[in-house]
């Protein structure tokens, strides 16, 4: 039987055939070279300026919809008409205007967290910050370092989300920095970015707690809203289309070929990393120094421990855990105060929801994060698993980003797990367990 293989890439087609006997015997072979379909001055796609616009379009419209689903709800809460909206003689709206008499939407954001407003201007406040809404989730300086030119404005945001601990608000912090400040004779700074600067970002988050804020006070201080408004105003201001589930491409296991991969920040899976650095950085100071003799099971629960209450744990930290001399050195290329191992993702997600889970529930809720990447299909997946929690915690949540998966399942590690924390390395602890078919993860 003859078998022919072709390996497709952008500039060239590989092919060859092949004669299937007991063996393969190859009985041709070759490549076809052609131009590749993209800008030979910036290695993009010809398709990318149309694909740009097309997403641009799409973007513009959602916007649209979502700005007229608010006004709608908007105009029936206080019973106001829509042409209110609406420009006339090619002059702005009024309820849009800001002169000596209006203010501006920015100075309104602000007195709203302590005066009662009007209904025009609370109007124009939800408004204002539906059409600024802000990014979609908080940055890391991980997501910073990866974004390439994008990291202006993620580190603006990462800044913004520091700086906004000594204000009520992302706009009481913009305003007070910025609004009216001269730069210099004639010239005023802006609170909102201009082209090239990125450094008033703001994240959803806290546009979403500003504006949940607002409605708060604004009812304290004397409006009378309806039953379900508040929560209608901030589930339609911050509205996401859901993303197409993807709970069905998850690989399978590489030992039970039945079991799904455990997602990478799950406890369980952050344990099993975790637990084989240790174990092999305490065999290889072993052979490189005969001398030396640990009690591996101690220090394995010694450094999780630790691990388990800081952001990440250091080589020098492991040092002093292990009690390790400093002449001693570890085999990497980098400073002792680089990262070891980390359980961060678990640390941040055990401070968001508290302690009161088994190691079988975090699990679970971590599975149901990393295949969640909107507020509704997280809450209805954990939901399915018997967990329960508020919107806020929700979108605290989602800001966790959790991503990936290990090439083992729940199964395997919940069985060689125990093995390792008593000292076996993955492979000892895999034969232990006669999992005979295990690959190296």
């Amino acid at each position: 039987m003859r078998v022919a293989a072709f390996d497709v890439g952008i500039g060239s087609i590989g092919w060859c055939v092949c004669e299937q006997d007991s063996d393969y015997r190859l009985i041709d072979g070759g490549v076809r070279i052609f131009n590749a379909a993209e800008n030979k001055e910036k290695g993009t796609s010809l398709a990318a300026p149309r694909r740009i616009a097309r997403s641009k379009r799409r973007q513009i419209n959602r916007r649209k919809v979502r700005i007229n689903a608010i006004k709608e709800l908007l105009c029936n809460e206080f019973k106001k008409d829509k042409n209110l909206f609406l420009s006339k003689d090619n002059n702005l709206a009024p309820i849009y205007q800001t002169s000596k008499h209006n203010k501006s939407p920015w100075e309104l954001r602000v007195k709203a967290l302590d005066e009662k407003l009007s209904v025009d201007e609370l109007m124009r406040v939800i408004l204002h910050i539906a059409k600024h809404r802000g990014y979609a989730y908080t940055i890391s300086n991980k997501d910073i370092q990866k974004s390439g030119d994008k990291s202006e404005y993620l580190t603006a945001i990462s800044n913004n989300e520091t700086n906004i601990k000594n204000y009520r608000s992302g706009a009481e912090m913009l305003f007070k920095q910025y609004f009216n400040k001269e730069i210099k004779k004639g010239f005023y700074e802006s609170v909102r970015n201009k082209q090239g600067s990125y450094k008033n970002s703001l994240s959803q988050t806290m546009t979403r707690d500003e504006l949940a804020l607002i409605l708060k006070t604004q009812e304290r201080l004397g409006f009378k809203f309806s039953t379900n408004f508040k929560d209608e105003i901030l589930k339609t201001t911050f509205f996401r289309r859901p993303l197409k589930d993807f709970s069905d491409k998850v690989a399978n296991c590489k030992i039970f070929k039945d079991e799904k991969r455990a997602p990478k920040s799950a406890l369980s899976s952050l344990e099993f990393i975790a637990v084989s650095r240790i174990i092999n950085e305490l065999k290889a100071l072993c052979n490189e120094n005969l001398s030396l003799n640990f009690n591996i099971k101690e220090i394995v629960i010694n450094t999780i421990d630790e691990a388990m209450k800081v952001k990440e744990l250091t080589y020098a930290k492991f040092r002093k855990i292990i009690n390790l001399d400093e002449n001693i050195k570890f085999k990497i290329q980098k400073p002792e105060n680089t990262k070891f191992i980390s359980l961060n993702e678990f640390v941040q997600l055990k401070k968001l929801i508290g302690s009161d889970f088994s190691s079988d529930e975090f699990d679970k809720i971590a599975l149901c994060m990393t295949l969640s990447k909107d507020k509704n299909s997280l809450k209805t997946r954990l939901n399915e698993s018997g967990f329960e929690f508020s919107d806020e915690i929700l979108y605290r949540m989602l800001d966790l980003k959790y991503s990936g998966f290990i090439e083992l399942s729940f199964k395997v590690i919940k069985e060689i797990l125990p093995l390792m924390k008593d000292g076996f390395r993955y492979d000892e602890a895999c034969a232990l367990a006669n999992l005979k078919e295990w690959a190296t993860p």
